[in-house]
């Protein structure tokens, strides 16, 4: 009974620590402008800031001045 007690614990402990939320870069690089626009994203699983920082693409290109092809990345 205690083995399975603690492969219980184990097992949860696990699911608790691989659903961590945390602090993401949004890296975002717009052909025809110099440089690339980093954004924070914060308390979202990766999964969730991926499509957060796809999102962002729009953004850096007002950032950028420009309209060009926006390659963004999580970090």
């Amino acid at each position: 009974m205690k083995k399975i007690f603690f492969i219980a614990i184990a097992i949860s402990g696990l699911a608790i620590i691989s659903s961590c939320k945390k602090t993401w870069t949004c890296s975002c690089a717009v052909t025809g402008a110099s440089g690339t626009y980093n954004y924070s994203i914060k308390g979202l699983q990766k999964s969730d800031a991926t499509t957060d920082c796809n999102n962002m693409a729009s953004t850096a290109q007002v950032s950028a001045g420009t309209s060009g092809p926006t390659t963004c990345t999580v970090n």
